[in-house]
């Protein structure tokens, strides 16, 4: 399970919590509720990670959906 802090930071980097919202059609509690429960619903975590430029990559919210490649990614 990632940490609340990575949650929190992968959601700032998408825009903040209300153009989360906005972007999945939820309610900005339903994001909120994301960091709270300390998960991201797996079918919104590529998409979430894509908004905020990768800075947080998808594995780094869910290993197990998102095995960490074995190579590195340029990310320029």
């Amino acid at each position: 399970m990632p940490k609340i802090e990575t949650i929190k930071k992968a959601i700032k980097c998408a825009g903040g919590v209300e153009a989360v919202a906005q972007e999945f059609k939820l309610g900005e509690r339903a994001i909120r509720k994301w960091w709270q429960v300390g998960k991201v619903p797996t079918d919104h975590i590529y998409r979430l990670c894509e908004l905020g430029k990768f800075i947080i990559a998808p594995h780094e919210l869910n290993s197990l959906a998102f095995p960490k490649l074995a190579y590195s990614i340029n990310k320029a």
